[in-house]
């Protein structure tokens, strides 16, 4: 094997450094590959062979042509079809290459478990194609909890589509134990996807109504991305409501005119009875639970409402005042919405907390530092409240022997009873605190985040779970510390205010009733034709039935623009037709007729949804 090109390794580190800056550093300090060792073929593109801690030597690649080798199983069926995916074990990265040629990949997170083997590859390899690829992210030797944190960052896209996992056999003989943790790590990616699934069967029907209702309300809102640097350097402080916000709740008038102020939806009462008026308050839950923070509050104000589009309908059109929305995960149907477009700003990422989308708007604005209060993702550690006193959510917490958390609330139109499992995690006070598995999984999610952006955040919440990568302080602190430059932000929004904006096109609920109506009436002429057909038909009458059905289902998704528009309430039936071979055509007869009935599944499923939508947008048409 020749010499190795030292400018090879410092144009890939340079790529790594602009991507992934920890790491660059960290690859800097290995040592030169001892347990690794790179070797010639006949093809020109070198092979790697790794020595385990067994002291077993393990080929990575090819000896005769890796690259090669590496192409076919990039064209190999599944992998060459799918768009999201991840993959461990990287070797010299010629599978990653050959990946990225073989077609355009929405997602890949490269998994390498050995530091040497990135720095062998980094050697002989450029791997720039890959570094530089906004879509990839690299995570080599880190703890097997970043890659679920990782992953998570971008469930919101992956849930319409899934994501597939891949092994490096190789990788998987070299290194069997991290493969065993990264694959505990897969489990609970999986679990966490399959709970996203069942929330969205059961929710995507009234999020797709609320998203057509509140098509007006975009239109007399600003995007995000109008508040883009708007606000670079100053402080903000995001108002949560976890019971902590008990200790310093009377501290927060101390912090007006020094910060960008962010009030969750659930703590706004509580700053309004103390004359707090929060630059912004933000909302983004559907359900008519979430209504009860604005029970009694008429008017906002100055206060910006933010909003996801899946809100109630009812708080839209009670508040008419400055807003900003936030896209829905579920945002296709904008591409429907003239004038209403979303720009790559607007994109902000996944939220499972009215808190984290506070976060994600701040970052956008440039804010720095971003200082939590009331942030505890926890609950005490015996009995007591959810969340601070006198808020809508506001209940008793209490926990049974078996491990599992009960709320309780006893007063008012509000009573309920909710039992949940326990997860412990670690408190800020250095012990272990328990909390829910939603609030785990946001914890962890907003620890990536931060390590990911680098953003400098302070937890005053003082209380609650620990957030890594936080600095954690009590709130006088902070106050102290973060909290003393004057900053007019009152000021900053006004030149928002000043913004136009557009009107809704005048045939934009007809247009889109139209899509909705020709998705109909396909389905129907489809579960027509089945139901004219015999049930002792023979082969060639199913084969033929399913060429027209076939033909049909082209018709619908012809351009998915159907699919675009009815996205919450296709999104599960989406999923299930994109398994592999969900639709492929067999010739024999018992195939053909499981295939015949994810034909009648389907087309009921469209047919049902559209039916639902289709007269709505045509109603809201007539209002134009």
């Amino acid at each position: 094997m020749g010499e190795k090109n030292s400018q090879m390794f410092e144009d890939n580190l340079a790529a790594l450094r602009a991507r992934f800056p920890a790491l660059a550093g960290r690859i800097v300090s290995q040592a030169e590959p001892g347990k690794c060792v790179v070797i010639g073929t006949p093809s020109g593109f070198p092979t790697l062979t790794v020595q385990t801690s067994r002291g077993e030597e393990v080929l990575y690649h090819s000896r005769h042509d890796p690259r090669r080798e590496a192409i076919r199983w990039a064209e190999s069926p599944g992998i060459r079809e799918s768009s999201r995916m991840i993959l461990f074990g990287q070797g010299l990265g010629y599978h990653a290459l050959a990946l990225l040629m073989a077609k355009p990949r929405d997602y890949l997170c490269i998994v390498e478990p050995r530091m040497d083997v990135l720095r062998a590859a980094m050697e002989w390899v450029d791997l720039r194609p890959i570094l530089n690829h906004p879509n990839v992210f690299l995570l080599c030797e880190e703890p097997p909890e970043n890659l679920y944190r990782t992953i998570m960052a971008r469930m919101g896209e992956f849930l319409s589509t899934g994501f597939d996992f891949y092994i490096l056999p190789a990788a998987a003989r070299a290194c069997p134990d991290e493969l065993q943790q990264v694959q505990q790590e897969m489990d609970r990616v999986k679990e966490a996807y399959d709970g996203m699934l069942r929330h969205i069967e059961t929710t995507g029907v009234r999020t797709q109504e609320h998203l057509f209702r509140n098509i007006p309300a975009i239109y007399r809102a600003h995007p995000p991305s109008v508040l883009k640097n708007r606000a670079t350097g100053c402080p903000a402080l995001i108002i949560a409501a976890g019971p902590s916000l008990n200790k310093n709740i009377n501290q927060i008038a101390s912090a007006v005119g020094h910060a960008a102020i962010f009030s969750v939806d659930t703590s706004l009462r509580l700053l309004q009875a103390r004359g707090i008026e929060p630059h912004f308050v933000v909302t983004k839950d559907a359900s008519d639970l979430n209504e009860r923070h604005f029970q009694g509050i008429d008017n906002l104000g100055k206060t910006l409402f933010v909003f996801d589009p899946q809100v109630s309908p009812r708080l839209t059109g009670k508040y008419q005042g400055p807003s900003i929305f936030l896209p829905h995960r579920c945002r296709c149907l904008h591409r429907h919405l003239p004038g209403r477009h979303l720009t790559d700003d607007d994109v902000l990422p996944f939220s499972q907390t009215v808190a984290l989308a506070a976060f994600h708007l701040a970052h956008l604005m440039g804010c720095s530092p971003i200082i939590f209060v009331g942030l505890d993702l926890a609950f005490p550690p015996g009995a007591g409240s959810s969340h601070a006193a006198g808020t809508a959510l506001e209940a008793e917490v209490s926990y049974t022997a078996s491990g599992e958390m009960v709320y309780r609330r006893t007063e008012g139109n509000g009573a309920y009873r909710e039992q949940v499992e326990m997860v412990r995690t670690p408190g800020v006070d250095g012990g272990m605190v328990p909390t829910s598995p939603i609030f785990y999984e946001c914890i962890r999610f907003l620890e990536g985040l931060l390590a990911e952006t680098g953003v400098h955040c302070v937890d005053a919440t003082e209380g609650g779970a620990r957030i890594e990568g936080t600095e954690i302080i009590p709130f006088s602190e902070a106050l102290e510390r973060h909290l003393r430059g004057e900053w007019n932000v009152w000021s900053m929004l006004d030149m928002i205010r000043q913004v136009s904006l557009p009107k809704v096109p005048c045939s934009l609920f007809k247009d889109l009733a139209g899509v909705v109506e020709d998705g109909m009436e396909k389905s129907r002429r489809g579960l027509e034709a089945i139901s004219n057909v015999s049930v002792r038909a023979d082969w060639e009458e199913v084969t033929c039935l399913l060429g027209s059905l076939q033909a049909i289902r082209e018709e619908i998704e012809q351009g998915f623009q159907l699919y675009e528009i009815l996205e919450p309430a296709l999104e599960r039936l989406f999923v299930t037709i994109r398994a592999p071979g969900y639709f492929a055509l067999k010739s024999d007869l018992p195939s053909q007729l499981r295939l015949l009935d994810r034909y009648v599944h389907y087309l009921s499923e469209i047919h049902r949804v559209a039916s639902l939508f289709g007269p709505l947008l045509r109603e809201m048409g007539g209002k134009e």
